[in-house]
């Protein structure tokens, strides 16, 4: 009978062979498996008394298992406050940016928008209105800072009735 010997080796069997194919007896196939399963059980059973033992101590494991539970769930926490600062301070930091930028005709979508904006999309928030507000009011060198608009009949804009354009 021809037997693989990844079977063998799958079967704790070590085989000398380069062959993919090992010719065979049933009785010495029969041999390798019954060795087989005689180590499982015995590898059952040392397990089953290793249980026993850490019923045993399982207290004291459950105990420092609490402790290091506690410990983590106290870090995560501290963790999870700080990263909850980081989003609050990125969208008020986006919510300023854009509001210097569009001053009396700021949306209050794009407002409600930055306020539930995750840390990444807050970030790129926050890049792109103070890019805008750079543009349209930069920062005097000298001084540090912004130059102030103040329109004039050139540069007003035109306010648009959104009540008439609502669905």
């Amino acid at each position: 009978m021809k037997v693989k010997t990844v079977t063998l080796k799958l079967l704790g069997q070590e085989t000398k062979t380069t062959d993919n194919d090992l010719e065979m007896t049933p009785e010495e196939l029969h041999a390798i498996v019954s060795k087989f399963i005689d180590k499982q059980s015995d590898i059952e059973i040392e397990l089953m008394e290793l249980k026993k033992v850490l019923g045993i101590e399982d207290t004291l494991a459950t105990a420092e298992v609490l402790l290091k539970a506690e410990d983590l769930k106290k870090s995560l926490a501290e963790k999870e406050q700080v990263a909850m600062q980081l989003v609050l301070d990125a969208r008020a930091n986006a919510l300023k940016f854009y509001k210097q930028y569009a001053g009396e005709n700021s949306n209050p979508g794009i407002e409600t928008v930055i306020e539930n904006a995750t840390l990444t999309q807050a970030n790129a928030l926050a890049d792109e209105y103070k890019s805008l507000l750079d543009k349209k009011f930069p920062v005097n060198p000298e001084t540090g800072t912004r130059a102030s608009f103040t329109p004039n009949e050139e540069n007003k804009t035109k306010k648009i009735n959104t009540k008439e354009y609502e669905v």
